[in-house]
């Protein structure tokens, strides 16, 4: 069983993202409290440190397993209590937290189960995960930014960005599918080759090849 030591806890991109997840919190608070400003850079300076601690984590020689599930929980939970605050002055954000909500509960779900089962996870997110994840990002910093923006400008925002977090949702669970299909036929005996990049080498090794799971799919 995987555990957490001591080392893992103190490298220093994973001080980073602790310090990224301690922010939102303080966020929070400041923003409900009318704080504006003070938010955006307390929020800003979280993120920040977004952009550096996975290159740092490479340079360094520090990639986790810790880093790697708690970079992105940091992600989402920042976008979470974004949106959070934001419903309290634009009601019309709850359907980007729906599906948000969706969203991560599969991912949630599906690592789980993929891990439960098969004894593998991904190592990274895939590559149209990133692109959700910055847009996501940006769109709430456009719309905390710019209280005053027009109601047309946030539908439009706001729009895009569901939609992308809904074409992100279809492509995960196409991914998942092709990857339980495969793992399920390399148990079973059938013939494997390579899985997906995104997997570590002992993944690959069980699973066989993905892309030929995915030909199945419709």
């Amino acid at each position: 069983m995987y555990k957490i030591t001591r080392e893992e806890l103190l490298t220093i991109p994973n001080m980073l993202t602790f310090y990224r997840i301690l922010c939102i919190p303080v966020f929070a608070v400041l923003y409900l409290k009318g704080h504006l400003a003070v938010s955006l850079i307390v929020l800003g300076s979280g993120m920040f440190t977004d952009l550096i601690d996975g290159k740092l984590a490479r340079k360094l020689n520090q990639v986790t397993q810790l880093g790697i599930v708690l970079d992105p929980f940091a992600d989402k939970l920042t976008q979470g209590v974004i949106v959070i605050c934001l419903l309290i002055t634009y009601p019309e954000l709850w359907i980007m937290l729906g599906l948000m909500i969706v969203k991560e509960g599969f991912m949630l779900f599906a690592g789980t189960h993929t891990a439960l089962k098969y004894e593998s996870y991904p190592k990274r997110s895939e590559w149209y995960g990133k692109v959700c994840c910055v847009i996501t990002d940006a769109a709430l910093i456009a719309i905390l930014v710019h209280p005053s923006l027009p109601e047309g400008y946030r539908d439009l925002i706001v729009g895009v960005c569901c939609g992308v977090m809904l074409l992100t949702l279809l492509l995960y669970i196409r991914f998942y599918a092709a990857l339980w299909i495969s793992l399920k036929n390399s148990l079973n005996g059938e013939e494997a080759a390579a899985c997906p990049s995104s997997l570590q080498p002992e993944t690959r090794a069980v699973a066989g090849v993905c892309s030929a799971a995915e030909n199945k799919l419709p």
